[in-house]
């Protein structure tokens, strides 16, 4: 079993915020033993939110992580130093993003009911 990346509130921030989507989000690795590792705060990224993410590289070296309020894409290491972001453009409410199994095509998703559909040439 692998590892899993996943977004969620950083400890102690729960109580204090009044809906979830205005956390200052984090990214935390889980492990299948149960234990988990705090790697970066969105704060790290210079976005407004982090609403999606999906691993990049054939062993997860990176994150590509969507960003509804900033309508941004960021590719990030997983100290979240970014590598590289992309300005969403026609999509008003982006907060999704699905790659296809040769990362040449990303799907984002978008309230209501759109998506956009990116390709890039193979490295």
């Amino acid at each position: 079993m692998r590892d899993v990346v996943v977004i969620d509130v950083p400890a102690g921030q729960a109580s204090t915020r009044p809906s979830a989507e205005d956390y200052p989000q984090a990214v935390y690795r889980l492990s299948p033993n149960g234990t988990y590792e705090l790697l970066f705060t969105g704060d790290k990224l210079g976005v407004k939110d982090l609403s999606d993410l999906t691993c990049w590289g054939p062993n997860c070296n990176s994150l590509l992580i969507v960003s509804q309020g900033s309508k941004r894409i960021v590719l990030s290491d997983m100290s979240g130093n970014i590598l590289s972001s992309l300005k969403i453009k026609g999509l008003s409410r982006p907060e999704g993003l699905a790659l296809s199994g040769n990362g040449r095509l990303m799907a984002v998703a978008s309230e209501p009911n759109t998506f956009s559909l990116y390709s890039a040439d193979p490295c």
